[in-house]
């Protein structure tokens, strides 16, 4: 991959469309070590929601013309086990059910 291609910014920028068009990314609302979170909106419901994109940061960087996530072979390893706890952490939190708790 070329060099200018790559990390113009890690965050998805405004007006991305994910998942076919059927979320709109607003804006990015914060940060952690394992990802970005975004206020986004759902078209087809017409709703806000907010969506965490798993970008552990240093492990990972975005390809800016094409906004796809790319992992240096040296994280390859450290990565997947992170996204497995990621994906873990979110089928453990949509089992819970509270008005203090978002729902995933």
């Amino acid at each position: 991959m070329e060099e200018n291609n790559t990390i113009a910014y890690k965050n998805l920028q405004p007006d991305t469309l994910l998942c076919e068009g059927k979320y709109i990314i607003q804006k990015k609302i914060g940060e952690g070590g394992f990802g970005i979170t975004y206020k986004a909106t759902q078209k087809g419901l017409n709703r806000t929601v907010c969506i965490k994109e798993y970008f552990p940061i240093g492990k990972c960087a975005r390809e800016t013309n094409t906004q796809t996530i790319f992992v240096p072979e040296s994280n390859v390893n450290m990565f997947e086990k992170y996204r497995q706890a990621f994906v873990k952490e979110a089928k453990m939190l949509a089992t819970l059910h509270h008005p203090n708790i978002v729902e995933v």
